[in-house]
């Protein structure tokens, strides 16, 4: 993982002024590595392993107490991947979805409809239990009922 062709290095602690053009900022280095993962053998025992390595150990640290931030998502998700490539040895991290789509009903409804929908796929769910529910209740009952009516001498 490298910087972009217009990247710098400044020492801590720095100062950045966003009225400042960007012209008077010295951006001569290119290409900085900023991170890694390394995959291969160990050398005594030829045993697979694999690495991950970031040029920024607090990256996906939110400061502490007074000095707590907003994480960028961006970071995070870096990290998780990361995280996920290291722990997944069966490839299963590659079938997970890594966007989340809507799907919204179809736009040849009206609204009216579309509430419809919307509330029958949250009710619909909840009568059915309710219904289930309501018809064990009522069978045991009557097994009750029937097992109380019968004399056992």
């Amino acid at each position: 993982m490298t910087s972009s062709q217009t990247a710098g290095t400044e020492t801590p602690p720095v100062a950045f002024d966003a009225q400042k053009p960007l012209q008077s900022y010295n951006f001569v280095t290119s290409n900085l590595v900023l991170g890694g993962a390394l995959e291969g053998s160990l050398a005594d025992g030829g045993s697979p392993a694999k690495m991950v390595v970031y040029g920024d150990g607090d990256f996906a640290v939110n400061g502490e107490g007074q000095r707590a931030q907003r994480l960028a998502p961006d970071n995070i998700n870096l990290f998780t991947n990361g995280i996920d490539w290291l722990s997944d040895d069966t490839g299963l991290s590659e079938l997970r979805t890594k966007v989340v789509t809507s799907r919204p009903i179809k736009r040849e409804l009206s609204d009216g409809s579309k509430q419809l929908v919307k509330f029958g796929n949250f009710l619909l769910p909840l009568l059915l239990v309710l219904g289930y529910g309501f018809v064990r209740l009522q069978s045991r009952r009557q097994k009750k009922l029937r097992w109380a009516s019968e004399r056992y001498v």
